[in-house]
């Protein structure tokens, strides 16, 4: 876990206004944490009226009240907290005239959800109260707090210590500084030595780290809105973003994580366990989104980099679905456009588009296609393997163990390259099957049939226009059937001395049956 860290602090000088505005402090951040701080005084007996904080503003604690002795000068000091989001300031309090000095200081890394303050303590000392201010030590409940002196003096020197081991931010009348508390528990007082025997009142705030044991780690995060939402860095168990623009869930979301957007959905490094992704446009999640991931977009769907065990995807356009290296277990997708899968999609694959499919390198076990547009399989598609396609199929290098291609309209097929055990194909248009069939081998086509190369043991060919059989058949008996004319002699002249067993041939002609070395 890392500890909140100071980002920049922006205050007043000390003067007599009505309202009091501090500028932004430098280099906000969405999703910082600003702490801020307002010193009021006024002659008379009795403080000022509270001031209205700046919109957005959460008071921490309640304000303190002191008194200067032998004098009628009192004063109201007060802390507040906001969570930053799209800030471009000023940040006004509004009060009748006084005496004011305001200060805010910014912290990035804190709890992203929710209130960031773990605990708070404070403590004033009015009339005479000694040369020391003490802030109350809290009890922190997790690891990893920041611990913020928020504080007024008299002095208003610049000259003052900050309480040991603490950093100092800024020192005015009010005054800042901040300590890293490691472990939970207490932390003890906080103690400073004060140039003058007069008034002064001291908050202590912890503020909770991004991620932390106990109560720290947010169980539920619920975000909606008609614009962007941008949940990032360690966003913890359920979290779920409802959102009319652009939904972007970055860096170690953990466990459950749904989204629903009406245009781009991005999920991307380290999400876990369940992702739901809705979206009307692109939904994109990549590295390491784990376990269940389920994205629905109307648009583009991209998965990338090592998305494992179950997979769905389901888009109504061009579903580039693109899932791209270690997909594992599970992978189901639907799209109305094309999907691509590469690189080591394993066990269970189902595709199903009405465009392209390309699946490319180490595809494994259990794989279904059906397409309306072209099935391009290359590189390791191995045990069973299904395709339905109404345009052109081709599976390219070691398809192996069971294989079932099945297409109509006039689609042709292609398989090369170590295809092996039982391999089926039926096709309205060419069947072309070359390099190492093995086993059994059945192609029936309306079309030319080519086998080439070392195609073994069981062979059924079927064709109703050429049927070409080249190099080496052999083991079991093979047929190649055409209907055209019967030059059954000529055949076995050519055919026989390549087939280790029998040859039974119906009706081929002999431009058919072409010996040679090439494909």
């Amino acid at each position: 876990m890392a500890v909140a860290a100071f980002r920049s602090v922006a205050s007043t000088s000390y003067a007599s206004r009505a309202n009091t505005a501090v500028s932004a402090p430098a280099g906000i951040v969405n999703g910082d944490i600003l702490i801020a701080i307002i010193f009021l005084g006024q002659s008379g007996g009795t403080a000022p009226a509270a001031p209205t904080a700046p919109s957005g503003f959460t008071q921490v604690g309640t304000y303190t009240t002191v008194t200067e002795s032998g004098s009628s000068f009192s004063a109201r000091f007060g802390v507040f907290w906001k969570r930053a989001a799209s800030e471009s300031g000023p940040y006004t309090f509004t009060h009748s005239t006084a005496s004011t000095q305001a200060a805010i200081a910014v912290y990035s890394g804190a709890l992203a959800s929710g209130s960031p303050v773990d605990v708070s303590s404070q403590n004033s000392g009015t009339l005479s109260p000694g040369t020391t201010l003490t802030a109350t030590g809290v009890t922190t409940t997790v690891a990893d707090d920041l611990l913020i002196l928020a504080a007024h003096n008299w002095d208003a020197s610049g000259t003052l210590t900050p309480p040991t081991g603490m950093t100092e931010r800024f020192d005015g009348l009010v005054y800042f500084a901040d300590v890293a508390q490691a472990s939970a528990g207490a932390s003890g007082n906080k103690t400073q030595t004060l140039a003058s025997n007069n008034p002064w009142a001291a908050f202590l705030v912890a503020l909770k780290p991004a991620v932390g044991g106990g109560s720290s780690t947010p169980q539920t995060v619920t975000v909606g809105s008609s614009t962007g939402v941008t949940l990032r860095k360690v966003g913890g168990k359920v979290i779920s973003a409802a959102c009319a623009d652009v939904t972007a869930l970055v860096k170690r979301s953990n466990k459950a994580v749904s989204t629903a957007s009406a245009t781009a959905t991005v999920a991307a490094r380290q999400a876990f366990k369940s992702i739901i992704a809705t979206s009307t446009s692109v939904a994109s999640a990549s590295r390491q989104a784990r376990k269940v991931v389920t994205a629905a977009s109307s648009g583009a769907v991209i998965l990338a980099k090592t998305v494992s065990k179950a997979m769905s995807v389901t888009s109504v356009t061009s579903t580039i679905a693109n899932a791209t290296r270690a997909f594992l277990k599970t992978i189901s997708v639907t799209a109305s456009g094309t999907v691509s899968l590469s690189k080591h999609a394993g066990k269970v694959i189902s595709l199903s588009a009405a465009g392209a499919v390309t699946m490319t390198k180490a595809v494994g076990r259990r794989f279904s296609v059906v397409s309306s547009g072209a099935v391009s399989l290359g590189k390791q598609i191995l045990k069973r393997f299904s395709v339905s396609s109404t345009t052109a199929v081709v599976v390219a290098v070691m398809n192996a163990v069971t294989v079932v291609i099945n297409t109509t309209v006039g689609a042709a097929v292609t398989i090369r390259k170590a295809v092996v055990h039982s391999v089926a194909v039926v096709s309205s248009a060419s069947v072309t099957v070359r390099r190492g069939m093995a086993i059994r081998v059945s192609a029936g086509a309306t079309a030319s049939v080519l086998l080439g190369k070392v195609i073994a043991k069981a062979l059924a060919v079927s064709a109703s226009t050429l049927a070409d059989i080249i190099r080496i058949l052999g083991n079991a008996p093979a047929t190649a059937t055409k209907r055209v004319a019967s030059v059954v002699n000529e055949l076995r002249r050519v055919a026989v001395p390549f087939i280790s067993r029998t040859l039974s041939v119906t009706g081929l002609s002999r431009s058919a049956i072409i010996p040679s070395e090439e494909e």
